[in-house]
């Protein structure tokens, strides 16, 4: 059951019963994706929108000498392909951080969900937006102490809506010590971090 995409869409509006229902069977058939391997690279097609039902992942761009720059990280309930909604191919590539649990249903299939389902989806896109919008901030215009304040916070209340916080503390699970990133996405507890990212923004 996609409980994370449920409780991210209830951010945003209101889920009936029977629209509860109708994600449970639109998303019901589940796959395993690695950890430690591209889920997607840039230039594959999106045939489908696929949710994270569990686990940890990052988007990225790989330039021509090889380096990565993350972009955004994939938590439980988010898209990791938005499919159609965005765009025919994929600008970036995802990677898996943990073993992790993903659920698809392919774009022909969206239009026989409810429109306040579509709604939702399309509130995680636009919010996805304007976190990058807010990571681009972080890169040109805000010192170090600042960025990590701010990712630290971003994550806290992205898992905090899901119910992944425990005794204050997210991420729930730790991320791979194998990742050359893991050290990027810290077990944390916010509060002070954001009384700075608050007074330093």
């Amino acid at each position: 059951m996609p409980l994370a995409l449920i409780r991210r869409l209830e951010t945003f509006l209101s889920l009936s019963e029977e629209e509860k229902r109708g994600l449970r069977q639109a998303f019901h058939q589940r796959r395993a994706a690695a950890v430690g391997v591209d889920f997607v690279r840039e230039g594959d097609p999106t045939r489908s929108v696929t949710v994270m039902i569990d686990g940890l992942g990052y988007r990225y761009k790989q330039l021509s000498n090889g380096r990565r720059q993350i972009v955004a990280y994939v938590l439980p309930g988010d898209l990791v392909s938005s499919g159609m909604l965005a765009s025919d191919v994929f600008d970036h590539s995802v990677h898996m951080m943990q073993p992790s649990i993903v659920a698809s249903i392919h774009h022909m299939d969206l239009m026989t969900l409810h429109p306040n389902l579509m709604r939702g989806l399309w509130s995680i896109v636009a919010r996805e937006l304007a976190i990058t919008q807010e990571w681009v901030v972080n890169v040109g215009q805000r010192d170090a102490q600042a960025r990590i304040a701010h990712l630290f916070c971003e994550l806290y209340y992205r898992m905090l809506e899901i119910g992944q916080v425990h005794d204050g503390a997210s991420l729930s699970r730790r991320p791979n010590r194998n990742s050359p990133t893991a050290a990027a996405s810290p077990m944390c507890t916010p509060t002070a971090r954001c009384r700075t990212c608050a007074g330093r923004a």
